[in-house]
């Protein structure tokens, strides 16, 4: 996968884990995905270690920065032209501000919760513009939102970043989140994320959210070094048309789903 210098408006371009633990958690992740990571500039006002693959190229962010709630958490944050204009469209659309517009490794952001209670980023790029690589192992590769109310949720992010929903023909429960933004004709390529419908069978105390998938080489192997590194397996594995997944707590409890495409 290129380098990306630039991310369309309205596709994901950061992604940071909020942790009490930033060094227990770095740890664990640097045995799982192999990730390098750069600590903060002593002395800096952010407190945030950018993770990156062997190479240098940047994955995402890890540190306590953006807690809000004590809960540590994956969140996804999708490119804006401006914050403090899409904060306040998410409000005027039934959404909250999590956390306010503020500068943040070289651009500008700020967290909002939709009105379900989902978080997710804004993301104004600057001197920096954000995650370096995705989609293949090692790195992000996709990000879906949980909901239970999926007609609702679609209506607020069409109406925050232009996003448009598209069936999944191999499930009825899955919408494809499109980005028209995106200059292509390939329809595919144009998918940012998807959406699920959390029906009877997802217990009921489990909210909104977004969570982000991290592709990995072999599933069984990641699990099994997972496993050893004090990682919780939250689901059995789960096929999908190009591969296989299972949704997992990090041992301080952050939700991610591993990857595997490919049979």
């Amino acid at each position: 996968m290129p380098v990306a210098n630039q991310h369309p408006l309205g596709s994901f371009s950061w992604l940071e884990l909020a942790t009490s633990e930033p060094t227990a958690a770095a740890g664990f992740y640097a045995g799982l995905m192999g990730w390098e990571f750069q600590d903060p500039e002593p002395g800096g006002s952010v407190e945030t270690m950018l993770a990156t693959m062997p190479g240098g190229n940047i994955v995402c962010g890890m540190g306590s920065t953006l807690q809000t709630d004590g809960v540590p958490s994956w969140t996804l944050f999708v490119n804006v032209q401006d914050v403090a204009a899409t904060a306040a469209q998410a409000v005027a659309l039934g959404g909250t501000v999590a956390v306010e517009a503020m500068d943040h490794l070289g651009a500008r952001l700020a967290v909002v919760r939709d009105p379900h209670g989902a978080s997710v980023g804004l993301w104004q790029a600057g001197d920096f513009g954000g995650l370096k690589v995705n989609n293949e192992p090692g790195a992000m590769m996709w990000a879906e939102y949980c909901s239970r109310t999926p007609d609702a949720s679609l209506e607020f992010y069409r109406g925050l970043f232009g996003w448009e929903g598209d069936a999944d023909q191999h499930n009825k429960k899955y919408t494809l989140l499109r980005n028209p933004r995106i200059e292509t004709d390939v329809v595919e390529a144009r998918y940012i994320g998807g959406m699920v419908a959390m029906d009877e069978s997802w217990d009921g105390d489990v909210p909104h959210h977004w969570i982000p998938y991290f592709e990995v080489d072999s599933l069984d192997a990641s699990l099994s070094k997972f496993k050893e590194l004090g990682g919780k397996q939250v689901t059995p594995e789960m096929k999908i048309p190009d591969g296989k997944f299972v949704v997992a707590n990090d041992p301080q409890g952050a939700v991610f789903i591993l990857c595997m495409m490919g049979s």
